[in-house]
């Protein structure tokens, strides 16, 4: 059992990486680079 916790750690890192690189793309691509309610 005590892999198992590596392996889930290394997981959820992996996962965290992902998603910060997906949320720039997305972030980019819409312009997003400031909040919507900053833009008013």
């Amino acid at each position: 059992m005590r892999g198992v916790r590596k392996i889930h750690t290394q997981a959820t890192a992996f996962l965290e990486k992902s998603f910060a690189v997906f949320y720039e793309k997305t972030k980019k691509q819409h312009g997003l680079e400031e909040p919507a309610i900053n833009r008013s």
